[in-house]
């Protein structure tokens, strides 16, 4: 294992969307200068190294003159967080080049019960839209319904009552 001679790291985590959450890999090493750590998330057959900046931080602890921890932190945990993370460990002297992972740590972020909540109101808010939508349809045909029925005996009445008149004038 060149100079490291242990990595150490959880296995699984569980964490809520829109929490913050830290992973960390502890280093022990043998030589100097400390290897150098860094994190990165699997997908499919490569290891994609995950940026620092708003949603993530990398950090080195050194906790012991040949022991450190490399924390990686989330901020503003979201669904797509989920996955795979490695611990990688880049080797320098006297093994410069070589790189060891440590195992797999699976993060799984669920949704919260308010998460769904809030996901059932603007399913439900969408559904009051598309329902009053079809009801002020709905009364607007019927109205028009209604105008064109009273037309229609309007004009039936009118016609009834010029054939009424029409009918007098053949009598006399």
């Amino acid at each position: 294992m060149g100079n490291v001679t242990s990595i150490s790291h959880s296995i699984n985590v569980s964490v809520l969307v829109s929490s913050s959450i830290t992973l960390s890999c502890t280093v022990r090493y043998v030589y100097e200068p400390r290897p150098a750590v860094t994190w990165c998330k699997q997908q499919r057959e490569s290891c994609i190294p995950v940026e620092t900046g708003e949603k993530h931080s990398v950090l080195w602890r050194q906790s012991d003159p040949n022991t450190g921890v490399c924390s990686l932190t989330f901020f503003n945990v979201s669904l797509s967080d989920s996955g795979e993370y490695l611990c990688e460990v880049h080797l320098r002297k006297p093994c410069r080049g070589h790189t060891i992972f440590s195992r797999t740590l699976q993060l799984y972020v669920t949704r919260t019960d308010r998460d769904a909540l809030v996901t059932a109101l603007d399913i439900g808010r969408v559904i009051f839209f598309i329902t009053a939508t079809v009801a002020i349809i709905l009364l607007t045909a019927l109205k028009l319904t209604e105008c064109q029925q009273s037309e229609m005996e309007k004009e039936a009445e009118d016609a009834l009552a010029d054939s009424g008149r029409l009918d007098r004038e053949d009598c006399v």
